[in-house]
């Protein structure tokens, strides 16, 4: 199904739910029940299968039993392929006697909901918390129910937002309040697991389920997501009667707050060691917990939370916009900022969850962790500063030439910028447009270096920059929507937004139609310099299946004078038409093998006619078309 036709599915399905919520939840219980149905019938006729080899091997007559063995077999290979096994989460497991105060805080969330039995707690190192179902014996057998909970989390809240948290997760699976959305939450996370599954597995007996269950599982989801939604605010709400409004509200924002304090400050920060230092330093997590509680400036604090209190949400994800979940909470953006505020102002709760209910168990997880990340990203922090004192070498070349030519200059800002900084990055792109006013990227480049600084001087810029080069249109309107956001000028920025969904729409029909060329009309002498010609002459001499080539212009309805496009024609020599192949066999086609070899500086398609077309015949009619003949 097409995110379109999705997003058109899950719109209807809002309104219907609003108009008729009984009869929307009644057709949602019902699809439910139909992946189950399937499965039961299937299980039924392997069964009646299997009983009906035993009783004609008893009874029957052999040749009928010779036709039922085979079908007998098909049975087993399909009762195999439903006994799939689902791996469950990773994560470092905690028994009760290492952490008893964190159990009991499980036992008594679980008591507050009406949650279902924990039978492990894992540790891993997201920003997150899930409770996750495994079943047992296959698809259809009893679940485990494993509690997975980051220790960033942890070490980023206070005990009683922690305990928010927790009380949210085991609210999914409450068996008093919501029970039927609890029970389509599990249903889709089943068929999602079958389906992941299935694809993975791929065995030759899963046939019978994988075809039904490409179809069910993504219709499922997006049948019951309007549901699905509507599950969060309950888990909210599980999480609000166990833990205080309050402390929910304030949970969901400062996990936010959190999360964007790792992603843009603590892991580029660590990360960008890598061009000074040849190995990984020894610990990631155990300095996490100092930083993540007085993480980030307060202004920039405030920044990330305005951010997630105006955004509106992604419509495929069932987790609704921050702003809506705090409003069901009975709580306001300004009430949770102020307090987020006063956290800041050293009212911080004096010991963060990790310390409270993990003692001295968090030292002892945040170095299996480090062991674990260090080992992971080794290879890569080494293959990145081998890298960086190569182009340190380079950048000192660079530095020591006395008139350097424009790709120089260009080559040189980019690499300042990367291992210097951006203030000297700012002068040497501005060097790059005293020898090229109009340089699309430089221009760029420049814009979005004094946005970093405040100025809305790189607002020009930016504009200029897109004004000479299109490529730059998508991402100036995203440093420029970023830059606006963040002043709170919401309604400037939303203007490039619109511009940048314009500029998305032109690339996609571009794409849909050069991705289906029609050749029969449009094609024009390419004029193209002779250089480029000569060169593409050149690399078509060295390939022998060609006997002749032609090179010509195509023109398109979609961004023809921006991105023009060009047409390389090839005939194959004797010895490689009786290699022509499908799309999709592993040998891959002349017309394929000439896309990687053929180096030419603008957009090309490349195409064999058919012998029997006449596209060979229209191309020598077009003037300097014939550009190769073996």
């Amino acid at each position: 199904m097409s995110e379109e036709r999705w997003l058109e599915l899950v719109e209807r399905l809002e309104h219907r739910s609003q108009s008729d919520p009984r009869g929307y939840r009644r057709r949602v219980g019902l699809l439910a029940a139909l992946g189950y149905a399937y499965l039961g019938l299937t299980l039924a006729a392997v069964a009646g299968l299997s009983a009906a080899v035993v009783y004609f091997a008893v009874t029957g007559p052999a040749l009928l039993l010779k036709l039922l063995i085979p079908l007998g077999a098909l049975a087993l290979v399909v009762l195999r392929a439903l006994w799939i096994r689902v791996e469950p989460p990773e994560g470092i497991p905690v028994r009760r006697a290492d952490a008893p105060e964190l159990f009991a805080l499980v036992d008594d969330l679980r008591g507050k909901v009406d949650g279902p039995k924990v039978h492990r707690v894992l540790l891993e190192g997201e920003l997150n918390a899930s409770i996750v179902q495994v079943p047992r014996l296959g698809v259809l057998g009893p679940q485990r129910n494993y509690l997975v909970l980051g220790l960033p989390l942890l070490q980023a809240l206070p005990p009683d937002e922690f305990s928010a948290v927790v009380a949210h997760e085991l609210g999914h699976l409450s068996r008093s309040h919501g029970r039927f959305s609890a029970w389509i939450y599990r249903v889709r996370r089943t068929w999602s697991q079958l389906l992941d599954t299935l694809e993975e597995k791929r065995s030759w007996g899963t046939f019978v389920f994988r075809r039904f269950f490409e179809w069910y599982a993504p219709y499922f989801n997006a049948y019951s997501f309007v549901l699905a939604r509507a599950h969060e605010y309950e888990a909210d709400a599980a999480s609000a009667r166990a833990a205080g409004n309050r402390a929910s509200g304030l949970a969901l924002a400062n996990l936010s707050v959190a999360g964007r304090y790792l992603d843009e400050s603590y892991w580029p920060g660590l990360y960008e060691r890598a061009s000074r230092e040849p190995r990984p330093p020894e610990s990631a997590f155990v300095p996490m917990a100092h930083t993540l509680r007085g993480a980030g400036e307060d202004a920039e604090i405030l920044r990330w939370l305005d951010d997630a209190l105006a955004y509106e949400g992604d419509p495929t994800d069932t987790h609704p916009p921050l702003s809506r979940r705090l409003a069901a909470l009975g709580l306001g953006a300004a009430e949770v900022t102020a307090d987020v505020a006063a956290r800041r102002n050293g009212s911080a709760p004096a010991l963060s969850a990790a310390q409270r209910y993990l003692g001295a168990l968090e030292g002892t997880v945040a170095e299996q962790l480090d062991r674990e990340w260090r080992a992971s990203v080794s290879p890569a922090w080494q293959q990145r500063y081998v890298e960086a004192e190569r182009a340190q070498r380079r950048l000192a070349e660079l530095d020591g030439l006395a008139e350097p030519s424009l790709e120089e200059l260009v080559e040189r800002a980019a690499l300042v910028e990367e291992y210097r900084g951006g203030e000297e990055a700012l002068a040497r792109y501005r060097d790059v447009l005293e020898c090229e006013p109009e340089h699309g990227l430089a221009r760029f480049a420049v814009g979005r270096l004094l946005l970093t600084r405040g100025s809305d001087e790189g607002l020009d810029q930016l504009e200029r920059a897109m004004a000479s080069e299109p490529e730059a249109v998508l991402p100036a309107c995203e440093v420029a929507y970023e830059y606006l956001v963040g002043q709170g000028r919401r309604e400037e920025a939303e203007r490039y937004g619109v511009r940048a969904e314009v500029r998305m729409r032109q690339i996609e029909q571009a794409v849909e139609e050069r991705s289906e060329l029609d050749l029969e009309t449009g094609l024009e002498p390419h004029e193209l310099p002779a250089e480029v010609v000569s060169s593409l002459e050149g690399r078509l001499a060295q390939h022998d299946g060609v006997a002749r080539a032609y090179l010509a212009r195509k023109r398109v309805r979609h961004l023809d004078d921006e991105d023009p496009l060009y047409v390389v024609a090839v005939v194959p020599s004797q010895r490689w038409r009786t290699l022509w192949r499908e799309a999709g066999e592993e040998e891959p086609s002349l017309a394929e093998r000439l896309v990687e070899a053929l180096d030419l500086p603008v957009s090309f398609s490349v195409v064999v006619p058919h012998p029997r077309s006449d596209l060979e015949r229209r191309l020598e009619q077009i003037p300097g078309s014939r550009i190769y003949t073996s």
